[in-house]
Order: structure tokens, then sequence, then C-alpha cells
């Protein structure tokens, strides 16, 4: 196995923010995710949609591998269709309108809106960075149960540093997406007490609708509250009981 990958970043962040218009209604707007999955044999599949403070979970009955899904959302939010085993597990973005999802369960497709389809693209550079990183270590295995200990260990190493590369992948999303509620999501995911200080600079360049919207006001509660509580800081004020 050549030891040789370099993901061009530039590829799947070279479609323009302004090709991710989207609105916050303020209302909940009707859904639908209707899937056709070739080779599918389950009889049920799961769906969880919504914001991290509010997230849900369908259930829907599958047919000749089709299914749908219905429901409403205020704005384009973080979902997964997943089956019980997990053999089938397909991060994406819930927006108003229609998503379709096609495909054999290992190489699914998704369309819908703008914010649908840029996260597809996304997810997809994140998940071809995952099966290299399954490849590389397979291949160190094989290596070790070969007696090639000094490859194995190369291999090892390979695969270390582009496990740790799927985390650049998605800051740089961020970074040149600040007016994208797809951001907002993975700047909440990312954020702590450790990471804060790298994480300022990419929350402050967010839009203010990125900002306005469910999930930026989550992301922004957080901020806040690691702001406060970040190690040597005053410690916040408190009153204990006495027994």
């Amino acid at each position: 196995m050549k030891i040789n990958k370099n993901i061009p970043l530039g590829l799947f962040i070279a479609a323009s923010v302004t090709a991710l218009a989207w609105q916050q209604t303020g209302k909940p707007e009707s859904f639908s995710v209707n899937g056709n999955l070739s080779g599918f044999k389950d009889s049920i599949v799961f769906l969880t949609y919504g914001t991290f403070d509010d997230t849900k979970i369908d259930s829907a009955k599958v047919t000749n591998g089709k299914f749908t899904f219905k429901g409403r959302v205020e704005e384009p939010v973080q979902g997964m269709l997943f089956s019980r085993d997990y053999k089938l597990r397909l991060d994406l973005f819930v927006d108003k309108g229609s998503v379709e999802i096609s495909g054999p369960a290992d190489n699914l497709k998704v369309a819908g809106s703008a914010v649908v389809n840029e996260y597809a693209l996304f997810n997809q550079e994140i998940m071809a960075n995952r099966k290299w990183v399954n490849n590389v270590y397979t291949e160190a295995w094989n290596a070790k149960q070969a007696g090639d200990t000094t490859r194995a260990r190369l291999l090892e190493a390979d695969g270390s540093k582009w496990y740790a590369y799927e985390r650049e992948i998605r800051k740089q999303y961020i970074r040149q997406h600040p007016a994208s509620p797809v951001s907002a999501r993975e700047l909440l995911m990312y954020v702590n007490n450790t990471s804060l200080d790298e994480c300022k600079p990419m929350y402050d360049v967010l839009d203010a609708a990125v900002n306005a919207s469910l999930q930026g006001q989550e992301l922004t509660r957080r901020m806040e509250l690691l702001v406060k509580i970040k190690t040597g800081n005053k410690a916040l004020p408190f009153e204990q009981s006495s027994v």
C-alpha cells in the first residue's frame, strides 16, 4: 500500500457562500426525507434531527428499500439516518422541502436545498478521510500479522496523522463558511474548555443570520458559559446551605 494521500480541501469548499442562502423563518415549515436504497432489506429505519438542545427521533417503514419521513423545522438542522444495527448510518442536514436519499447503503447520495447539498459534499470528504484511515490501519494490522513490525509502526503513525486530519477538515469548513448554519453546528460540537481560545476567532466572524439562528443561539450560550468557567477566571458565585 503506497502511503500517499493529499486531500484537496479547496475542492469541497469551492461552493460560494452565497450558494448557502437560507433563512430562519421563525415558524416551523414542512420537510420530507425520501429514501430509495438499493439492496436495503431492513423493514424499519430511523431518523434523528434537530438542534443540539432539541433533537427529535422518528421511524419509518421500509418497503422495497423505500421510505419517507415527514416533519417540520424552523431552519436547516443536523440529522442522522440509521438502521437498528447501524450498518446503515448517514449524517445529513434536514431542511424545509424535500431531501432525497438514494443508492446503496455504503454509497448514499443526498440531494435537497443548498444547505443540504453543501453538507452532503462536506460529509463526503469526511467519510473519504475515514475510509482512508480504516484502510491504513487494516494494512498496519496485516503487516504486524506478517511480522513486519517496522512497516506496521509506519502505517500506524500515518493512520494516526490522517485520523487527526478530520479535525482540520472541519475547522477549515467553519473558517470558509461563516454564513452557513453547518458552521454553527460544527463549532458547537468542537468548542470546549481546551479549544475555546482557538474557537473564538471563528465564532467572532460568523454571519449575523447564523448567530440569530436557534443553533447560533445555542453556540452563543455555550461560548459564554465556557468563558465564565475558563481556568484562571474568577470563580462563579455560589451559596451552599448548611446542613
